[in-house]
């Protein structure tokens, strides 16, 4: 018998509290294991990501709001 194993990746739409740096700026989405944004951290910061999941409706982000009151 086969054993085979299912990996599940799940995709997140993700915004840092601290800078406001989101998926929408960044082009990608976050996978399972990126937590911390990773422009904070180069600056010596661990600053942990707000995330949702990619499924669901994309919340409009501080950087949309930014752009649309421009």
């Amino acid at each position: 018998m086969a054993n085979t194993r299912a990996t599940v990746i799940h995709l997140w739409h993700f915004q840092c509290p601290e800078c406001g740096m989101s998926d929408e700026e960044f082009g990608a989405l976050a996978k399972n294991h990126d937590i911390y944004c990773e422009f904070c951290r180069q600056e010596g910061q661990d600053v942990r990501l707000r995330r949702w999941r990619a499924d669901e409706p994309a919340e409009p982000t501080e950087a949309a709001q930014r752009a649309r009151a421009a």
